[in-house]
């Protein structure tokens, strides 16, 4: 399989719908791709997105005006990039986006980039960036130390740096509270803060954030104890049921008192199941995590936890 195959069949995978023999070979591919992993995370990312707005009736003729578009990009193509994902990912967008008016200012963003001027909180954020075609290191979303700011609305703050990008944008969700954006492009900083509310009283915040820069995407989960309380050494005992892969590591950070990063993982819904053997954090993410294709490694002060390249 090539990458313009993994790219033909992207949106049956995601959708589970690719006959198992295909769906044997993507996962193969996925494996040994860095580049597919992170179409794979973007595309399920706005999956999630469009299922989750509201219906409501789109303007006359939005579905034509959308395939039209599509038709006219498929075209104009002429090198591998994002856009390279209309033919299937049309099939996917396509179908859903009839479905209501938010789903239509979705598109408009994706496939009428230029009209797209600014970015506030809660707004569905879509890089309007081309992709690159240099040959120098890939786009990346640098995350500063999370602060916990008490107070009446407490909130994990946070730097945000997209590097290797010229523009990009950053759009971050907490469990059961509203999506908020960042946009990086010559009029912006190159740093900027996000402030994010969190509920105090869970001990773990969770905040995924899903980033686009120069045609690259991206997804990150951070995980930060609200209560910090372990250190590296730190050696725990305890049983865990069988969990989605991210509530799982959250669960494992609140008992442990230590933050985690996890970065474009492949399947972040699988279930896995966490006991600590009188060990340390990170012990017990290599000796689950590794055999699962996961690297586990120390950056910082937190662990961050990563497709194996």
């Amino acid at each position: 399989m090539n990458f313009d195959d993994w790219r033909e069949l992207a949106s049956e995978y995601v959708d589970g719908t690719l006959p198992p023999a295909k769906r044997g070979e993507v996962q193969a591919f996925l494996a040994l791709s860095p580049e597919a992993r992170a179409d794979e995370a973007a595309l399920r990312g706005l999956n999630r997105e469009l299922r989750g707005l509201p219906e409501v009736d789109p303007p006359l003729f939005f579905a034509d005006n959308v395939l039209s578009r599509i038709q006219r990009e498929q075209a104009a193509a002429h090198q591998r990039s994002w856009r390279a994902w209309l033919p299937s990912f049309g099939r996917l967008a396509a179908g859903s986006l009839v479905t209501g008016g938010a789903l239509a200012a979705l598109a408009w963003v994706l496939f009428f980039p230029n009209e797209q001027k600014s970015v506030g909180a809660g707004a569905v954020v879509v890089s309007s960036a081309s992709p690159t075609t240099s040959t120098g290191p890939l786009p990346k979303l640098m995350v500063g130390k999370p602060a916990l700011r008490t107070g009446e609305t407490p909130a994990l703050e946070f730097s945000l740096t997209l590097e290797h990008a010229e523009r990009g944008s950053v759009l971050a969700r907490v469990p059961g509270g509203k999506p908020s954006g960042l946009f990086f492009g010559r009029e912006n900083e190159a740093v900027q803060t996000l402030r994010v509310p969190v509920d105090a009283s869970v001990g773990v915040a969770t905040v995924e954030l899903t980033w686009t820069g120069n045609g690259t995407q991206g997804e990150k989960w951070l995980l930060e104890p609200l209560a910090p309380s372990g250190t590296t050494t730190t050696a725990r005992s305890f049983g865990q049921p069988e969990l989605p892969l991210v509530k799982a590591v959250a669960e494992v950070v609140r008992s442990y008192g230590q933050a985690v990063t996890l970065e474009d993982l492949p399947n972040p819904d699988l279930k896995v199941r966490l006991d600590a053997r009188n060990e340390t954090l990170e012990a017990l993410l290599k000796r689950h995590l590794e055999p699962l294709n996961l690297s586990v490694t120390v950056v910082g002060d937190r662990l961050t936890i990563s497709p194996k390249r």
